[in-house]
């Protein structure tokens, strides 16, 4: 009796892990406000919904560049001058996964509820 009420915890605990595993890694759309960052500063906030915005934005650091995309389905990486090019093949940002270039120490993430902060510290 004991061995089964365990059994069935800890099942309930591993599908709600990966439940919850999907739901974080595997969402749609994170946000309507992207944050290019690069060397950890913001270069770029793109609104996914304006459609006056640029479509394509380039980013430098030092030797290296980045070209990121938005289209209809989303913000990217294009083409970038990293030699391993994994980057590129990331595809689309996704709620929960950024975009991350290490060569060019670039990072793609949503910016949750248009601001640049992700928390605000009281008093």
């Amino acid at each position: 009796m004991k061995t089964r009420y365990w059994i069935i915890v800890l099942s309930a605990a591993v599908i709600a892990g990966a439940l919850l595993s999907v739901w974080l890694l595997a969402g749609g759309d994170g946000g309507d406000v992207a944050g290019v960052y690069s060397d950890g500063a913001l270069v770029y906030r793109i609104d996914v919904n304006d459609p006056l915005s640029p479509r394509e934005y380039t980013v430098r650091h030092g030797d290296g560049w980045n070209i990121v995309a938005v289209d209809g389905d989303g913000v990217r990486v294009i083409a970038a001058s990293c030699p391993d090019g994994l980057c590129v093949r990331q595809g689309h940002l996704r709620a929960g996964a950024p975009v991350v270039c290490l060569p060019n120490r670039l990072v793609i993430k949503w910016i949750i509820g248009g601001g640049e902060y992700d928390a605000v510290a009281g008093h």
